[in-house]
């Protein structure tokens, strides 16, 4: 069974990791740096987990940008998506991530120009 972890946004688009979250306020249990305990913090987004790891071991999070290599053998830069179509994570190209190599370079809230040709 895949773990259910979330991660929240904030409305500098600043990402963090969150221990508990509260839908109905939007508000997330995380670590604030330079402070040693955790603390309710307010959100725009929460981004959930995927349930997989890039090629470096690192979890894969929807709205992550990833360079994944395509079936023809190309390297391409693909945005993580939740589609409520397929009740699935994907990409906005329309096929699954979770294959070949993929490696997380950033995401579309701290590095949106990562996705600019």
């Amino acid at each position: 069974m895949r773990e259910i972890k979330f991660r929240g946004v904030d409305e500098n688009n600043k990402i963090y990791n969150l221990s508990a979250i509260n839908l109905k306020t939007m508000a997330g249990f995380c670590k604030v740096k330079g402070r040693v305990e955790e603390e309710w913090c307010k959100f725009e987004k929460f981004i959930q987990f995927t349930g997989l790891k890039d090629k470096n071991g690192k979890e894969i999070y929807e709205g992550d940008i990833l360079m994944s290599r395509n079936f023809s053998g190309e390297f391409s830069k693909i945005e993580v998506i939740y589609s409520q179509k397929e009740g699935a994570f994907t990409t906005k190209e329309g096929y699954l991530f979770a294959r070949y190599e993929n490696k997380i370079i950033g995401n579309i809230y701290e590095n949106p120009e990562l996705l600019k040709n």
